[in-house]
């Protein structure tokens, strides 16, 4: 059930200043009531007002006068605490609540158009300061998330315009008359179709009279008086303000063969005139028609198609990055394999210097031990001429007197003792030196089974290697 209420909310008074009260009147008492509320937002005029939720309005946009200054601001009034039955004159428990949106947020506007849509306000076109961009575009905002969206249009994009009208003709179909054309600085009597299906922008033909050009004017579609999808539009501005006539476009079925007549009653005259054009008029009706619903059709597959080639090139897209993914794996692998590759080529030639260096070391210490089993041989000699020796003493010392075996004892004590320690020094380096060469002679082992060990993995790496290098490359092939 609609609400019995109609609501003025700021607009511009006397001396081009703004305003920023907030009135209501009540549709069945006809009496109207100002809204006391503490926190208003800045005075504006131009701007808009639509339905949000149940008992709350929203506002956007607008020009604040007298400085200028050009709003983008987003802000809510809820009067679900307003006692509308009140005697009082000003009546209070309306409150503002300013929002604060995300996403591709519109510039500051005046004059722009706004309608309630599936859950969000569509606004278009108006006034901006900045005269580089084109104010002709669509902005779309989410109520559940606050997020506004920049729409991009096809078809016959208007003009950038600024104090048009636009009212919904049913839930697909827009229809934007009139403004102020901002290239050329006039009033235009244009009417445009916007489908919010695919926001498409179309002319519909319209036959018959033709309203004058005029902006700032007075637009809604009503679907009642025996007529469907009707559009009344009332007063204006050209180059000044025009009459208050009431003029009215029926759109039948759709706007192909729609047709503005003035609301006052036709002389006899013109309702005969108006018979015999009309017998005239609708076999170019029925011909539009024809042509716009093939034009229709012809559209509608042009859209498939480009959503087919959108999507063709959404999957060739992801099939570039999934090659791409896969590529840098297989460059990875291939790197991580040359990495591995390259530390145990590094391995194998040390490995191979620390065997030739252990060889070298053990050729230098055979030769040592056989210098040393040389010396041994030879001290052997020396220590059986030594015996001799002291068996030849040792006769000798029966014939010879005390004092001479005195002398030769004392000499073989010196000699022996001289003799012994190098006789045991002799010894023990050959026991450490045996040591030795059985630790050597393990160690050489040891390190021939590891040089066996290593040279088993560098071959199965090989293999590995190759194979890694010959599935990379088929890989590619069939890529």
């Amino acid at each position: 059930m609609l609400e019995p209420y109609f609501f003025i909310y700021a607009g511009q008074g006397d001396r081009g200043r703004s305003l920023g009260d907030f009135y209501v009147l009540n549709a069945k008492t006809w009496v109207w009531k100002k809204l006391f509320m503490l926190e208003t937002p800045h005075f504006r005029h131009h701007h808009s007002i639509n339905d949000m939720r149940i008992q709350e309005k929203l506002v956007f946009g607008g020009i604040c006068s007298p400085d200028g200054t050009l709003l983008n601001d987003l802000w809510t009034v809820n009067y679900s605490n307003v006692a509308f039955g009140s005697n009082l004159s000003e009546i209070p428990g309306a409150v503002w609540t300013q929002l604060k949106p995300k996403g591709e947020i519109p510039e500051g506007r005046c004059g722009h158009n706004a309608i309630t849509l599936n859950r969000g306000l569509m606004i278009y076109g108006g006034k901006i300061a900045n005269e580089k961009e084109d104010p002709a575009d669509l902005f779309y905002l989410n109520y559940d998330n606050l997020t506004w969206k920049k729409i991009t249009s096809l078809g016959k994009i208007p003009s950038p315009r600024a104090y048009a009208t636009m009212a919904q003709l049913d839930p697909d179909r827009l229809f934007l008359f009139g403004g102020y054309d901002l290239k050329t600085n006039r009033a235009i009597n244009e009417s445009l179709i916007l489908s919010t299906k695919d926001y498409y922008w179309s002319v519909p033909f319209i036959a018959g009279y033709q309203p004058q050009p005029r902006y700032n004017h007075a637009a809604c579609a009503i679907s009642s008086f025996g007529r469907e999808n009707a559009i009344f539009i009332l007063g204006g501005i050209e180059n000044s303000f025009l009459q208050m006539d009431f003029y009215i476009l029926d759109t039948q079925e759709s706007l192909i063969g729609a047709e503005w007549e003035e609301a006052k009653e036709p002389s006899e005259m013109d309702k005969l005139t108006s018979d015999i054009a009309s017998a005239t008029i609708l076999d170019q009706k029925k011909y539009m028609h024809s042509l716009d619903q093939q034009f229709n059709q012809e559209r509608l597959a042009c859209l498939q198609l480009d959503q087919e080639i959108k999507a063709l090139e959404e999957d060739l897209k992801n099939a570039n990055q999934v090659i791409e993914q896969e590529m840098a794996k297989q460059v990875a692998v291939m790197k991580d394999v040359d990495e591995e590759y390259t530390k145990n080529m590094k391995l194998v030639e040390s490995l191979f210097l620390l065997v030739k260096t252990e060889q070298l070391l053990t050729r230098e210490q055979e030769n040592k031990i056989g210098l040393l089993e040389n010396f041994i041989r030879d001290s052997h000699g020396c220590v059986i001429a030594f015996d001799k020796v002291f068996n030849v003493i040792a006769k000798a010392n029966n014939d010879a007197n005390e004092a001479t075996d005195k002398q030769l004892l004392n000499l073989i004590e010196i000699t022996k003792a001289e003799i012994e320690p190098i006789k045991d020094s002799l010894v023990q380096y050959m026991t450490a030196s045996k040591k030795a060469f059985e630790l050597i002679n393990s160690f050489l082992l040891k390190n021939d089974a590891d040089l066996e060990t290593t040279r088993n993995n560098i071959l199965a790496f090989s293999g590995d290697y190759e194979n890694v290098i010959f599935e990379t490359e088929n890989d590619e092939m069939n890529m």
